[in-house]
């Protein structure tokens, strides 16, 4: 189906539910009656959360196989890369997750991981429609914030819970990586990397981000700076520290750090 006709027939369509995204969850999905009465569930998430969820007999092999290409071809470019797929759900079996959704939701104990579990319920047995691709352009004077950063002495670190490709790109494109470095990259099934930074090494650490996938790592570091802007709030809201770009964060330390480190030994030898 064509592009302008999906997005006419969701326009015309009664959504459901709305599955949120969640860095653990690494995806969305809205589930939607179309006028025909027809109920389905529309995913989109990275490409490593969709092809585990898809089904055998719905999307051909080859589909899958080609798909996969283009994302790592636009990843290697540094372009964000989102899969898109798609479930039909019988009434009874929506009317029957339904109850299932609604317990969760209303419980008070576990709230969020018994949504995550409802959630998976349904997200099953997918068919791949595609790709989305985006570029992620960098803000103001980022580039030169890092620098800053690299000659206080502050180590600084790319987390992503998206295609390592990408990481490495935009690594490149903000002048912390160079041809000359040998790089150090870390995988993980874990979500937190900051965290076992923080034990293994007793380090003070800061982490910064923008979207809703970075709230679990401004949450576990020591200082946890949010940026608000094109992805919304949720990170700016779930920090220590909210600013409104990224270079303002050598203000934070540089300034206002250094105040009130000679505020504090001032007020240490007073007492």
């Amino acid at each position: 189906m064509p592009l302008h006709q999906m997005k006419e027939l969701l326009d015309k369509s009664e959504i459901l539910n709305v599955l949120e995204f969640t860095s653990t969850r690494k995806r969305m999905s809205v589930v939607v009656r179309a006028p025909d009465g027809k109920i389905q569930l529309y995913c989109k998430g990275t490409d490593s959360v969709i092809y585990e969820r898809l089904s055998p007999e719905l999307t051909a092999e080859n589909i899958k196989l080609k798909t996969h290409e283009h994302l790592e071809e636009f990843a290697t470019q540094g372009l964000r890369t989102l899969c898109c797929a798609v479930a039909g759900i019988s009434q009874e079996a929506y009317d029957e997750w339904r109850e299932t959704y609604h317990k969760a939701s209303t419980d008070i104990h576990n709230r969020e991981l018994k949504l995550e579990e409802a959630s998976d319920l349904i997200e099953r047995n997918l068919r791949l429609l595609g790709a989305t691709v985006i570029e992620d352009k960098l803000q103001e004077k980022v580039p030169e914030t890092i620098a800053s950063l690299l000659k206080a002495g502050i180590s600084v670190w790319v987390l992503t819970g998206d295609k390592q490709e990408i990481a490495i790109n935009i690594g490149y494109s903000c002048r912390l990586l160079n041809q000359s470095m040998e790089l150090l990259v870390i995988n993980r099934d874990s979500l937190d990397v900051v965290e076992y930074v923080t034990q293994q090494t007793g380090a003070v650490t800061l982490a910064i981000g923008d979207g809703a996938n970075d709230v679990a790592m401004t949450q576990k570091a020591h200082i946890g700076v949010g940026i608000s802007g094109v992805e919304g709030l949720q990170a700016a809201c779930a920090s220590d520290y909210a600013v409104a770009q990224c270079h303002y964060l050598t203000t934070l330390p540089f300034v206002h750090g250094a105040w009130n480190y000679d505020r504090m030994t001032k007020l240490i030898f007073y007492s």
